[in-house]
């Protein structure tokens, strides 16, 4: 057996809900998303970066944020692990301390000076 979860377009839904029937056991009721618009595109990481690009520039960034981001969006917050780490490889996130992350580029803290 497989569990499968996907977003679909409102207009879509019913088509979606005829194509499974007969073969979805124990399907969930669907629920509307929040906060998500057909006009936002973009990967998950992506539409999260824009999001922390909104925040106060010198503020670091918590896991629990990228929690926050998540959720409004209409994503589930338990990928904030795996949304962190793609921010870090594209180098927009680096970890600060245990948690707690800092867009790059922010800060010059740290940095030798070139002569």
């Amino acid at each position: 057996m497989f569990r499968i979860s996907f977003m679909v377009r409102d207009k879509d839904l019913p088509a979606c809900l005829h194509a499974v029937k007969g073969f979805a056991l124990n399907m969930e009721v669907p629920q509307p998303v929040v906060h998500v618009s057909s006009t936002e595109r973009g990967t998950v990481p992506e539409l999260v970066a824009r999001e922390l690009a909104k925040m106060h520039p010198a503020s670091d960034v918590t896991s629990q944020d990228v929690s926050a981001i998540l959720q409004a969006l209409g994503r589930s917050p338990a990928s904030a692990a795996a949304v962190i780490n793609v921010l870090m490889q594209g180098g927009i996130l680096r970890r600060v301390d245990k948690g707690i992350y800092r867009r790059a580029g922010k800060s010059n803290a740290g940095r030798k000076k070139r002569r």
